[in-house]
C-alpha cells in the first residue's frame, strides 16, 4: 500500500533531487514497441495508467525534493530539463 511505503520513507534521508521522467502511458508503449517487439507483463496499459497516477501523487505526498519532468518532449530538451534541475542543486 502507498501509505506503508510512505511510512517507511519517513525514516531515510532526503535527497538533494528526486526526478521522475513523466511520460503518459500509450507514449510509452510505442517507444516500447520501436525498441523490442513484445512486452513484459506490466507493459499493459490499464496498469501504466495506475502506476503513473501512483507516482504522480508522490510530488503532492512525499517532502523529498521530487521534481516531474516533461519525457514526452524530444531527448535533447528533456536532457535540458533534467540539467536545469541539477544545476539548481550545484
Amino acid at each position: 500500500p502507498l501509505s506503508e511505503v510512505i511510512e517507511k520513507n519517513l525514516h531515510f534521508p532526503k535527497p538533494n533531487l528526486a526526478l521522475i521522467l513523466d511520460l503518459p502511458p500509450e507514449d510509452a508503449l510505442k517507444r516500447i514497441a520501436k525498441a523490442r517487439p513484445s512486452t513484459e507483463k506490466f507493459e499493459k496499459l490499464e496498469f501504466m495508467n495506475k502506476l503513473r497516477s501512483r507516482f504522480l501523487e508522490l510530488k503532492e505526498l512525499l517532502a523529498d525534493n521530487l521534481v516531474i519532468i516533461d519525457a514526452s518532449k524530444p531527448i535533447s530538451e528533456v536532457f535540458t530539463d533534467i540539467k536545469q534541475e541539477v544545476d539548481n542543486i550545484i
